[in-house]
């Protein structure tokens, strides 16, 4: 309720509250900005509990016997930095017409300082499954562990496409996953896998890679490669 109307005119336009008019030589009044339009908030979804929480995970996983498969397999190859660990989030239910069951999802940023195949970008996102929400958990037992610090080696496929940036998949799970070392040589978390690659330098698997990419992919491919198109062999840097 207006405590004092000032001018009948207040009264006339609807108006309460200050109203301050600008004397003659005052020239005109203030501007008035519109307020911004909210951002849409994305919903909790609902989540059957029983279904979906405090429940572990784990699965088979195909082995990827080759660089040369790794890379033909992969959207983005990059060399970068974890830099930040975000929040998890809800999935969409897999298979509703045989579960309610909702995964979990934890994507790490990952700053880019090289690209060896892969549409440019300052950053990706890695998704893995896993997670803590509201005390619900996950746990994944193919998690590979990433943490904010760590320098590495990504081969990454499986573009998410409904993702606010660009966030892709771990090829092959812990398969595409390689440490840099201080002294710029890798070190491929699955081992004995890729023991023939271990030490290399990153020019030397950067090297490797466009091998690769300039032959036919693979025969003994389970799934179709990757085209040049969608993810181009990046220039030296």
């Amino acid at each position: 309720m207006c405590g004092v109307v000032l001018l009948a005119a207040a009264v006339l336009l609807g108006g309460c509250g200050e109203l301050t008019t600008p004397a003659p030589d005052q020239g005109p009044g203030p501007t008035v900005t519109a307020p911004a339009t909210p951002v849409a908030v994305r919903p909790t979804p609902t989540v059957d509990r029983a279904a979906s929480c405090n429940v572990g995970m784990a699965g088979s996983i195909e082995m990827i016997a080759t660089i040369a498969e790794l890379a033909w397999r992969s959207h983005q190859i990059v060399v970068g930095t974890v830099v930040e660990r975000l929040p998890p989030v809800w999935g969409d239910v897999l298979n509703p017409e045989q579960s309610n069951y909702r995964p979990i999802y934890t994507d790490y940023v990952v700053q880019v300082e090289q690209r060896l195949r892969g549409k440019p970008g300052a950053s990706v996102r890695v998704r893995q499954l896993g997670g803590t929400i509201d005390g619900c958990t996950q746990k994944n037992g193919n998690e590979v562990p990433m943490t904010v610090g760590d320098r590495v080696l990504l081969f990454l496929t499986a573009p998410v496409p409904d993702a606010d940036a660009p966030t892709y998949f771990i090829t092959g799970v812990e398969q595409g996953f390689w440490s840099v070392r201080d002294d710029g040589t890798v070190d491929p978390l699955r081992r004995p896998l890729y023991d023939q690659h271990a030490g290399r330098t990153v020019a030397e698997i950067r090297r490797a890679v466009a091998e690769a990419l300039s032959s036919k992919p693979p025969k003994a491919m389970s799934v179709p490669a990757v085209s040049l198109a969608d993810a181009p062999l990046a220039l030296a840097q």
